[in-house]
């Protein structure tokens, strides 16, 4: 496989050749996802303030920034789903177009399920978990967050 090379420090391996391994990958997009949490509840904190500062000249509940207000992770949730679509569906496409010789394995080499390991699953399995931090823990949104468990 192409996981970093164990006879030397892993971790310093995967950072520095360039080998993707799961935590890596899970820490890169929980830090991107906990950065999009923070723009989302930037927005939230701004509509609020306008509305407090002229509830009279308040925003557009139906603007874009309302949406963002409502639910601040909804950034982060768009990007997931986007993300984990397109990986899933260039998956099935690839093995599909395969033919009659399907395989998880390419005719160019590419391990399919190893894509979706290294990619899919920290892409989704980071936003579960931040999701739950950012929106579910402090809404006491006990739906979603069992949801999130599920999923994980």
């Amino acid at each position: 496989n192409n996981y970093c090379n164990m006879s030397n420090n892993p971790w310093v391996e995967c950072f520095v050749k360039g080998e993707w391994i799961f935590e890596t990958r899970f820490l890169i997009y929980s830090l991107g996802y906990c950065l999009l949490a923070y723009i989302g509840n930037t927005c939230q904190k701004s509509y609020f303030a306008e509305i407090k500062k002229d509830p009279k000249n308040a925003p557009d509940h139906r603007s874009f920034k309302a949406m963002i207000a409502s639910r601040p992770t909804v950034i982060a949730a768009t990007v997931h789903s986007v993300a984990t679509s397109i990986i899933s569906c260039g998956i099935l496409i690839t093995y599909y177009m395969q033919g009659t010789n399907k395989s998880w394995t390419t005719p160019g080499g590419i391990n399919l399920l190893e894509v979706w390991q290294t990619v899919g699953l920290p892409i989704s399995i980071s936003y579960f978990l931040t999701d739950c931090y950012f929106y579910c823990l402090p809404r006491k949104d006990g739906l979603i967050f069992v949801h999130h468990i599920i999923m994980c």
